[in-house]
């Protein structure tokens, strides 16, 4: 079981998002996408909410990660 899980976490990140369900999806922030001081929703659905960063020097970006280390105001 342990084995099947973990050949299952090795998959692509394109495998993952062929099978993500878009049913009932709003909004989808993808942070391995982002740069700058915008994040771009990719979900599809309707007119997109970008969260606009205001100060970008206060937050870091890591793999698929946004950390806030500073004050900053994150908003759509």
């Amino acid at each position: 079981m342990v084995s099947l899980f973990l050949v299952g976490l090795a998959r692509p990140i394109g495998a993952w998002s062929a099978e993500r369900s878009a049913e009932g999806l709003v909004v989808l922030y993808d942070f391995r996408l982002a740069k700058g001081s915008i994040v771009r929703d990719r979900s599809g659905a309707g007119q997109p909410l970008d969260l606009k960063i205001e100060n970008p020097k206060n937050v870091r970006r890591s793999e698929g990660a946004l950390e806030v280390r500073g004050k900053t105001l994150i908003h759509s």
